[in-house]
């Protein structure tokens, strides 16, 4: 982690078994997804519950990078959005092959790049399935299948991004953090600019000065984070909560960041838990 920065930043590193980790678990838990969807999508004709099998699959997918760069201490993104893609390629393979093999279209299993193509240039001029009497064809059918694969490489970049981007780790023990403290509620910050620069200038007074707010109004939320084994990483995220009430009675709430994993003292730590 760099110190000329206030945020946390993830090193850049690999970690010794990283991508030992991203290759074996992806593959395998990607086989094992593959083989799921590519079977669901055949036994479950219905248009409708296939966007949430695509979908379900996507995050499934990226769950198994964003796993597989966990368990290997991978703390560069780059690497880690290069192998997702990777993955994502694979996944849309192994998920094409399942399909055909569910189907059956031949009495042996097609696995071959250049075989799967072929077969799925054969639906595109047949159909592979209908909806209120129409049979999409062609450059349609490409397109859906496009869409598809779109998803599934997103769900293997967001998901990944949405768990480990944001997973500070301590380099002095070697492991992800995960130690955090959930400060009171405190009252709705009207400025968050102006917290935001304050606080990124050391000046935590105006935070201090915050009182107890109720979490069913509009509210700021605060969260310290900590390694536990060698007390040298705290961090401190603030995150502005407004709620509003909608024409239907209902309550919308919105989430926005003022600072996430900001870096600070041990000694503003300390007083930080005070609010708690």
């Amino acid at each position: 982690m760099g110190r000329n920065s206030k945020y946390y930043k993830h090193s850049g590193s690999v970690g010794l078994w990283g991508p030992a980790c991203i290759v074996l678990v992806g593959l395998i838990g990607t086989s094992v997804l593959g083989v799921a969807y590519g079977f669901a999508i055949h036994w479950i004709p219905s248009i409708y519950l296939s966007f949430f099998i695509v979908l379900g699959y996507a995050i499934g997918v990226g769950a198994v990078v964003a796993f597989a760069g966990y368990l290997g201490k991978v703390r560069n993104m780059p690497l880690l959005f290069t192998s997702g893609i990777l993955i994502g390629l694979f996944a849309i393979y192994i998920g094409w092959v399942s399909w055909i093999f569910a189907n059956p279209i031949a009495d042996f299993i097609i696995y071959r790049p250049d075989q799967v193509w072929s077969v799925i240039k054969s639906i595109s001029i047949h159909g592979a399935w209908s909806i209120w009497g129409w049979t999409p064809k062609g450059f349609v059918l490409y397109a859906i299948w496009g869409l598809e694969a779109l998803l599934i490489l997103s769900g293997t970049l967001l998901i990944p991004w949405t768990i480990i981007g944001f997973m500070p780790f301590c380099e002095f023990c070697k492991k992800w953090i995960r130690n955090t403290v959930s400060l009171k509620s405190l009252q709705y910050i009207d400025d968050p600019e102006k917290l935001k620069s304050n606080l990124e200038d050391g000046d935590f007074s105006k935070l201090n000065e915050l009182k107890q707010a109720d979490e069913s109004v509009s509210h700021t939320r605060a969260e310290l984070v900590f390694c536990p084994t060698c007390k040298k990483e705290f961090f401190l995220t603030i995150i502005s909560v407004e709620i509003k009430e909608e024409d239907n009675g209902k309550t919308d709430e919105q989430e926005e960041d003022i600072v996430r994993n900001l870096i600070v003292s041990k000694e503003t730590f300390e007083k930080m838990k005070a609010l708690c």
